[in-house]
């Protein structure tokens, strides 16, 4: 017995000589990440370390290891929620307090109490939150919708020769049939929930489409209920580990000029001679081409252009030039070729010579599209209006769209921060055929320009034989019941 006594007494010895060799890792600052949460969800606070040089440490296992309370009104209702550290080392020294929140809560304003938690024990650290008296007001809304919630660990995907397909996968904390943005333009609408398991299925095609040399991750966003994309807090970046490719040579000529006018802001585009590339959208990496710039009465100047290229289906490659100085502009005439090796990963682009004086007007300040939604239109299962959204760089946007110049402009109302919806009548391709059609938009010659910077929508109409064959079908019944 007396040996159990001193076995007892030296194992609390070593425990607390454990608890005394705790680094102390104290936090401060404070700023909450989730201003809105649905239903169910999952606050979030960034905090900063006082420690020089930071914890370099990643923990994405969303264990809990603190409660705190969280007050509505002043203090009038408060509610217990567990809490954690959450970090991804995205930024170097900050560090994400966490907070589950479920639908026994009810909706309304909170406030935060993270000055109210006493010290506790993180791994290796005994952690400390200091709160200055400005910091301390941590405030968000619970909503009583339904809101995306995910999270995951890190991913990587590493492409592989002779396989095209891959999977993405997040731990579901809410989830109702939300599309998911990769890298904020790759919208993907066709994840599948197993359990609590988000899977998303993404092919090495659209991955090459969407990263650049520069840039080899996926960044995961979602739309949020102001109609703002934004990315999701708790999915650390998806790296991606693309083999070595061999590049392919593409000797590329300036063709024309799609557009005759613009404005700032917007994209000129221009065709060129090459059809056989595989499709181009990555949009993060630019190059730069000379134009010339002449205003009314003055000199022609120089300026240096933001362009890049881009590949649809059933188009050739183009090049897409934002020209921001008002007046004539014209691409520059130049006696060496340009190499462009920044644009992806399967091609080199040498720009040949370009010998284009082609001219367009600028005037007025403009706004492009980021992304459009859906990829298509089908008609042959509805005789109603279907409808689409776009995604403006500015929350200014350009209006006026159609698809088809000699039709009525389409009814388009602003639903979203950045974004409106349009409502797209059958009638509006009367006459038309099932295929791919760009987005256009009225431009400052009162005439449409299209928006080449977003890929075309494919429309599926009802064949002609179809219609027939229909109308034949309703002209027998109506002779039958006739009879």
């Amino acid at each position: 017995m007396k040996n159990l006594l001193i076995i007892i007494f030296l194992c609390f010895l070593c425990i607390g000589c454990i608890l005394e060799n705790k680094k102390e890792l104290n936090l401060t600052g404070g700023f909450i990440d989730t201003p809105r949460i649905g239903k169910k969800g999952t606050i979030s606070a960034s905090l900063l370390q006082e420690i020089k040089p930071p914890v370099e440490f990643k923990d994405f296992s969303r264990k809990t290891y603190f409660k705190t309370d969280i007050s509505e009104n002043n203090n009038k209702n408060k509610y217990e929620v567990d809490c954690g550290i959450w970090n991804e080392n995205f930024l170097i020294g900050q560090v994400s307090i966490f907070c589950n929140l479920n639908e026994s809560i009810p909706a309304g304003n909170y406030t935060l109490l993270l000055a109210q938690v006493k010290s506790f024990d993180y791994n290796d650290y005994r952690v400390n939150i200091h709160l200055n008296e400005g910091d301390r007001y941590l405030n968000f809304e619970k909503s009583d919708k339904d809101i995306i919630d995910l999270y995951s660990g890190e991913q990587n995907i590493t492409l592989e020769d002779g396989k095209e397909n891959y999977e993405i996968k997040f731990n579901i904390v809410s989830y109702h049939q939300e599309n998911l943005y990769y890298n904020f333009y790759f919208i993907i609408d066709n994840c599948k929930p197993q359990n609590d398991i988000l899977i998303c299925p993404i092919t090495k095609s659209d991955i090459l489409k969407y990263i650049y040399p520069d840039e080899k991750k996926i960044v995961v966003w979602y739309l949020n209920i102001y109609g703002q994309v934004v990315d999701m807090k708790f999915v650390p970046r998806i790296k991606i580990i693309v083999p070595e490719i061999q590049r392919k040579e593409i000797f590329v000529g300036i063709n024309k000029l799609l557009i005759n006018a613009n404005a700032k802001e917007e994209f000129i585009a221009y065709e060129t001679n090459i059809t056989e590339v595989s499709n181009i959208y990555n949009y993060g990496n630019f190059f730069h081409l000379t134009f010339m710039n002449k205003i009314k009465d003055s000199k022609e100047e120089e300026k240096e252009t933001f362009c890049r290229f881009i590949k649809y289906d059933n188009n050739p490659l183009i090049l897409l030039c934002k020209s921001n100085c008002e007046g004539t502009n014209w691409i520059k005439t130049t006696t060496n070729e340009k190499i462009v090796d920044n644009l992806g990963f399967q091609y080199t682009f040498r720009i040949q010579p370009i010998t284009n004086d082609e001219k367009f007007e600028t005037f007025g300040l403009g706004s492009y599209i980021d992304w459009r939604y859906p990829n298509e239109l089908d008609f042959t299962k509805t005789n109603d209006t279907l409808s689409f959204d776009l995604y403006f760089d500015d929350e200014e946007y350009i209006g006026e769209f159609t698809f088809i110049e000699d039709e009525e402009d389409l009814k388009c109302e602003q639903t979203g921060f950045k974004l409106i919806t349009c409502q797209v009548p059958k009638k509006h391709f009367k006459g038309k055929e099932t295929g791919l059609y760009f987005i256009k938009h009225k431009n400052h010659i009162n005439k449409k320009s299209t928006s080449y910077e977003v890929p075309p929508i494919k429309v599926i109409l009802p064949s002609k034989e179809n219609i027939i064959s229909s109308s034949l079908f309703y002209s027998l019944l109506l002779f039958l019941i006739m009879i």
